[in-house]
């Protein structure tokens, strides 16, 4: 009986040491995700290539920026990060930086998802100021507008967008796509461990 409970406890100590030589080596495992965000013109197809060559008179994109919530689980242990609602929104348009205007004046900001639903972003007229902005080697202007806690919804949508640069009250508009993707990935903890002591 007591060769068995000494055969039993041998089994035990040799898992044990298994397991901590199997998590000593990663120092646990942490699983990162990163939310990736594509913005493409629909309408018109004014793209940014297009805009820098010269081709066309003003170019639109919206970057779309994710919050993350990081060690959850167990640090060094099982730990995983995620990315939860809502996210910022930023419109960006870019004009030639010849073009005799000091601000754009953005009168309408919608996003459509793809089963039809709309949200307003804006509700009142917004007027954002140009800065000068080198766009590869071509100079332009940009201005900009924020939108914090605007994406209430996780998925890919469009954007409707209407306003005018001051000094010339003719409105333009567009259709912008907004695709939005995950990738996952395993690290170990020792590179968590890394960025933690460095400060990154």
């Amino acid at each position: 009986m007591s060769t068995r409970i000494n055969m039993a406890l041998k089994k035990i100590k040799i898992t044990a040491v298994i397991l901590f030589v199997l998590w000593l080596i990663p120092l646990g495992l942490h699983l990162a995700i990163s939310v990736e965000t594509y913005c493409n013109p629909k309408e018109p197809g004014y793209k940014h290539d297009d805009f820098v060559n010269g081709d066309v008179p003003y170019y639109a994109s919206v970057v779309i920026e994710p919050t993350y919530i990081y060690n959850r689980g167990i640090p060094y242990l099982l730990s995983f990060e995620a990315d939860v609602l809502p996210y910022t929104i930023r419109f960006l348009i870019f004009i030639d930086d010849d073009y005799e205007t000091d601000s754009f004046v953005l009168q309408k900001l919608i996003y459509v998802f793809d089963n039809g639903d709309e949200e307003v972003i804006i509700k009142t007229s917004q007027s954002g100021n140009f800065s000068k902005f080198l766009n590869k080697d071509r100079e332009s202007k940009v201005a900009f507008f924020n939108f914090p806690n605007a994406v209430k919804r996780k998925g890919s949508f469009d954007i409707k967008y209407k306003g005018y640069f001051t000094g010339d009250e003719k409105s333009i508009e567009g259709i912008l796509r907004a695709e939005i993707s995950k990738s996952f990935e395993i690290v170990p903890g020792w590179f968590m461990l890394i960025l933690r002591v460095s400060g990154v």
